[in-house]
């Protein structure tokens, strides 16, 4: 069911059936304590929820609130991924929603959007690209990205919104978390900060 390739270990054909087989199960298993729990008056429906790391600071949390107060009898299980994990949970169902920047394009996904939001250009105090409203892309073709890892739906949007302007960002520092782009913005000429 498994192969060795290098360091690695890679499911063969057998190993993705077990695995798919398997959540089968599982979610069976799921859903047949949560009749039975509807059924003895008790009901404590599960709602998995998967979402993105930008929308679980905020949005998310917002969202579940309001509904937990219309719903009090509701269980939420959340995963917080990159935007691609989480369009790839959901289809695998593994999620009932999902909140992300990214739309899957399968017929049996129904696909709602919530709210857009303009990219975020951000540079350090000082520089004169800060004094002004608005600044054209192209503007910034020559100065280095800081910019969220490969995969991220912030990158991806980051990467055609450069496209579009003409041109391929110089990334000079990319990672995983939201929060440590504040540290580099004094000290980088320019900073990406696209909102999922």
């Amino acid at each position: 069911m498994i192969e060795q390739v290098g360091r690695r270990v890679r499911l063969r054909h057998a190993g993705h059936v077990l695995v798919r087989e398997a959540h089968q199960v599982l979610r069976a298993r799921l859903d047949a304590v949560d009749t039975t729990l509807a059924e003895s008056g008790q009901p404590h429906r599960l709602l998995r929820i998967a979402h993105t790391y930008s929308l679980g600071l905020e949005f998310v949390p917002s969202v579940l609130a309001e509904l937990l107060a219309i719903h009090p009898e509701l269980r939420l299980h959340c995963r917080q991924r990159s935007a691609t994990e989480v369009v790839s949970i959901l289809l695998r169902g593994e999620a009932d929603v999902a909140f992300t920047s990214l739309s899957p394009t399968e017929a049996d996904i129904v696909v709602e959007p919530l709210f857009t939001e303009s990219l975020l250009l951000a540079s350090p105090s000082g520089d004169p690209l800060s004094e002004r409203a608005g600044v054209s892309l192209r503007e910034v073709r020559d100065r280095p990205f800081v910019a969220m890892e490969l995969g991220s739906s912030s990158r991806m949007h980051m990467v055609n919104a450069c496209a579009r302007a003409g041109f391929v960002p110089r990334i000079a520092i990319e990672g995983t978390c939201l929060r440590w782009s504040r540290w580099w913005a004094p000290d980088w000429a320019s900073l990406w900060c696209p909102r999922e």
